[in-house]
């Protein structure tokens, strides 16, 4: 149904197109689904409620965990696994912008080889155990712990509801103007719900609190980076409004560039920094050695 929608849209588009200049479909596409500033600024207007959030985060958690159990996969509150990683929860929470918003974050492990992570709505981690070995440090796994709280305290999970909202708040309002933007934030909402760019926001906040905490940042990069050798020759290209996150190697080389800048601005020495292997290792936190 989304491809139909976009093909559809660039097939209008494309025809409504009177310029001489030649624009590809996917350029095209690109803009017309990446909000204007002033559509984002009608989407980060929209307030939705705690309570709101919390039921959306517990809808899309029950879904999720609905489809690991039709694959077989269980999902653990108890071990030493999950008493390290929401440990490690516990240290990156009061980092969050809006922290007092979330006063708990609660952890789950999905016992699957697979490497992935996902946050919700309201406060809630889904980490797999794939991913926990993967990270082969406490550093990494800070970092992508930190990523996913990122994704939380933005609000990224909910911009399509804000854009839907927000385009109902346009039309509202009459004008041709707020028409033609209403049908923007519609379609952005429907059409594009998680964008690249919001990757590389939480990849970056992931940074400066893995630097806030004491560790090295070259971890999250040298995760990105080892994720991109496994999947070397496996992936399968696609245009640019279509990507819900950046390409590995595009992360590992931000996360660098993005950590060296961090550290020239507030004085940080990254070789004072830490991995924390053994910590990893013994699944116990740095800070309680």
């Amino acid at each position: 149904m989304a491809d139909l929608r976009i093909a559809a849209i660039a097939a209008v588009l494309l025809a409504s197109s009177g310029s001489g200049v030649a624009v590809s479909q996917d350029d095209l596409l690109e803009r017309f689904l990446t909000p204007a500033p002033q559509e984002r600024q009608r989407i980060e207007q929209v307030e939705i409620p705690v309570a709101q959030e919390r039921q959306i985060g517990e809808q899309q958690f029950t879904a999720f965990e609905r489809q690991l159990r039709r694959q077989g996969i269980r999902l653990h509150t108890s071990g030493p696994d999950h008493r390290y990683v929401r440990q490690l929860v516990t240290e990156i929470r009061p980092l969050m912008s809006h922290h007092q918003r979330y006063p708990k974050i609660r952890v789950w492990i999905a016992q699957t080889d697979v490497t992935d992570a996902h946050a919700f709505p309201g406060g809630r981690v889904v980490i797999t155990s794939g991913m926990l070995e993967f990270t082969q440090s406490e550093a990494a796994l800070v970092g992508v712990l930190a990523h996913e709280l990122s994704h939380i305290d933005r609000g990224h999970q909910l911009e399509s509801l804000r854009s839907f909202l927000a385009a109902q708040n346009s039309w509202k309002r009459g004008s041709l103007d707020d028409l033609m933007a209403g049908g923007r934030l519609m379609m952005n909402a429907f059409a594009r719900p998680f964008r690249p760019e919001q990757e590389t926001q939480a990849d970056r906040d992931a940074v400066r609190w893995m630097m806030q905490l004491g560790y090295h940042p070259d971890a999250l990069a040298d995760l990105f980076e080892r994720l991109a050798d496994r999947d070397r020759g496996r992936r399968v290209p696609l245009p640019g409004f279509l990507r819900s996150h950046p390409w590995h190697e595009e992360r590992q080389r931000d996360v660098r560039q993005y950590a060296a800048q961090e550290a020239r601005k507030t004085g940080v020495r990254l070789d004072q920094l830490d991995l924390a292997k053994e910590n990893w290792k013994d699944r116990r936190p740095r800070r309680l050695r």
